[in-house]
């Protein structure tokens, strides 16, 4: 049964896949074997790959740190978190995009680190190489594309970066069938054409965000129009709020005393505290539409909580 679904997975198969799975080309010999070539030792250039165990690893990265393993080929989920090999390295290369900003931070925190001992020895005149590698006519630029926009959008987040209206869904613009044959063909007007489209896009998309949030707003209006608005509802107490003003511009201001929830504090921090902790009380139980909360007393003026639905 298990010959039979193989069977039926190889026929439905396209040539081009079958013909991939059964080359014998591999890149980590090729790469090896020019290297050799160019005049490396055999036993400088190891494979992480050929390390299957914790100890069989660590044994590999001693060897990198001692200077015995010149150069090491392995991708990133092998070569990642918890590799430390850092003491002589000089150079990073990447063969291909990943397709994560974070897979890329990871590759590159291998080498921008502390504990390189030619740093150590030259600090300032010593220099790390890293390289990106891409190829004309293929996929890569875009990739390398895909991964400089999620880095953007990521950084953004991280700065709570007050402009950042909109998210694009780069994910799932990864693979379009668009954008790889605009990328295979190399031909300037196709890339545009592709580039215009997701342009139109992007600005429907926007559009529609902008319409929302218009909507929004106009609701908001209207509901507050129906409250009576913020003038309406506290024109009343303005005259109080005044009254309130003229007599703490004119009370004395030392020493300083305010009493919160009976308790009397002579201390501005204290009694700062104690009036920020029953608000948040205040805030967190009180259901609008209750009756005022008389919080305490400031300079004989009384401190007094009000619940409120107004949203501004």
């Amino acid at each position: 049964a298990g010959d039979e679904a193989a069977q039926a997975t190889l026929d439905g198969m396209s040539p081009d896949v079958l013909l991939a799975l059964s080359g014998s080309f591999s890149v980590y010999d090729d790469l090896r074997a020019k290297l050799i070539a160019r005049g490396i030792a055999t036993h400088e250039v190891a494979f992480i790959h050929d390390a299957h165990t914790d100890l069989q690893k660590k044994a590999l990265f001693d060897r990198m740190n001692r200077g015995e393993v010149r150069i090491l080929i392995g991708s990133t989920s092998k070569m990642g978190a918890g590799m430390n090999v850092q003491r002589r390295l000089v150079a990073l290369h990447h063969l291909d995009a990943p397709w994560r900003p974070s897979d890329l931070e990871q590759r590159e925190g291998r080498i921008i680190r502390q504990g390189n001992t030619f740093y150590e020895a030259d600090p300032e005149h010593f220099e790390i190489e890293v390289l990106r590698y891409a190829t004309e006519r293929t996929y890569d630029a875009r990739m390398w594309q895909l991964i400089e926009r999620k880095a953007a959008i990521v950084e953004q987040i991280r700065k709570a970066d007050s402009s950042l209206r909109e998210v694009d869904d780069v994910v799932g613009q990864a693979a379009s069938a668009a954008e790889m044959k605009a990328a295979a063909t190399g031909n300037p007007l196709i890339i545009e054409q592709v580039e215009l489209e997701a342009t139109t896009k992007r600005l429907e998309a926007l559009k529609r965000a902008h319409a929302n949030r218009q909507y929004d707003a106009d609701r908001a209006i209207e509901r507050l129009s129906a409250q009576g608005g913020p003038d309406g509802r506290h024109a009343a107490a303005l005259p109080r709020i005044e009254a309130a003003e003229r007599y703490l511009a004119t009370a004395p201001r030392d020493p300083f005393t305010i009493t919160v929830q009976g308790a009397r504090h002579t201390v501005f921090t204290d009694g700062a505290n104690a009036l920020a902790r029953t608000l948040v009380k205040c805030i967190g139980s009180s259901p609008y539409g209750r009756n005022r909360i008389e919080l305490g007393t400031y300079r004989n003026a009384e401190l007094t909580f009000v619940p409120s639905a107004f949203e501004p």
